[in-house]
């Protein structure tokens, strides 16, 4: 499962909202953009480090994860199908 992290802006979805020092990828205050969640299989990510399309980045820290993660569930614009994935995948844990 992927989000998108974004520049805020004044319409931004303002729920998780990360700063400089949350991770070396934030350099100024940016959003976690729920409406653009996706869910991507191992494979296609793999090939996308592969090819070029995507870098891998520092793991992010666990505080800063839980945030996302309780960001998720609590978003109105987190698309139907992912939230119900991750409910799945969270209850089988």
């Amino acid at each position: 499962m992927v989000v998108s992290v974004t520049s805020r802006r004044q319409h931004s979805e303002g729920l998780v909202i990360l700063q400089p020092g949350d991770h070396p990828f934030i350099q100024h205050e940016s959003v976690v953009a729920y409406r653009f969640s996706e869910i991507r299989e191992v494979a296609a990510i793999e090939a996308a480090l592969r090819n070029g399309q995507a870098r891998q980045k520092e793991p992010v820290a666990e505080a800063v994860l839980q945030r996302i993660r309780a960001g998720l569930k609590d978003s109105l614009f987190t698309p139907n199908h992912v939230l119900q994935y991750f409910q799945e995948v969270e209850a089988s844990h």
